[in-house]
Formats: C-alpha cells, structure tokens, sequence
C-alpha cells in the first residue's frame, strides 16, 4: 500500500512544551491501492482521542438532562480536521491525490 505524507510535523511523546521550535501539527497522509481506493488519514494525538470522547460523552449527558434521552447519540459522527495546510503543502497534497487517484482507479482520458 503506498503513502505519501503530506505535512511534516513531530509528534513527539512528550509533555515538555519547549521541545518544538514551532506547535506540533495534525499530520495528513494519502494512501492508496492499485485495487481501487484512495484514503486520506490525519494523526491525532491520544489526548486528542481522549478530548473527542470526553467532550462527545458530555454531549450525551446534556442531551438527557436537556429531555432528549431518545437521541442516538453513538451515532453522532465526530469529525477530525488537519491543522491549515500551506500553500506549498497543498500543492503537494494535490500533486500526490492525482497520482494516487490514476493509479487506483486509472488514469481520466
């Protein structure tokens, strides 16, 4: 399965603010597979995931204190965005989404 990394950016396990020069970034990865797909991934930390899922669960309670307990709250989608990708990084994710679609689903005549 061939990747491209787009962004470049640490993630390192740490709790030292002073180890990056600059905030780490969500980095964005393309992959794909000459049987027919494309995805697009996005690291996340797992004090990320954690945030996610504490700030869904508290969702759902509001939902039923608010009188909504019927509401299908495991259902509520959760979405998870890249930081701002540059101008240059952009260009790239464009160049490697091209070459990934003609090589997964063939090239557009």
């Amino acid at each position: 399965m061939p990747r491209e990394q787009i962004t470049h950016s640490p993630m390192v396990a740490t709790d030292n603010p002073n180890v990056f020069d600059s905030p780490p970034r969500r980095n964005v990865h393309v992959s794909w597979n000459a049987a027919g797909w494309v995805q697009v991934g996005i690291d996340v930390t797992l004090a990320e995931v954690r945030s996610l899922l504490q700030n869904a669960e508290e969702g759902a309670a509001n939902a039923v204190r608010d009188g909504h307990p019927d509401l299908k709250t495991e259902l509520f989608p959760v979405r998870v965005v890249s930081d701002v990708i540059e101008r240059a990084e952009m260009n790239r994710f464009v160049k490697v989404l091209r070459n990934a679609r003609d090589r997964a689903y063939g090239r557009d005549e």
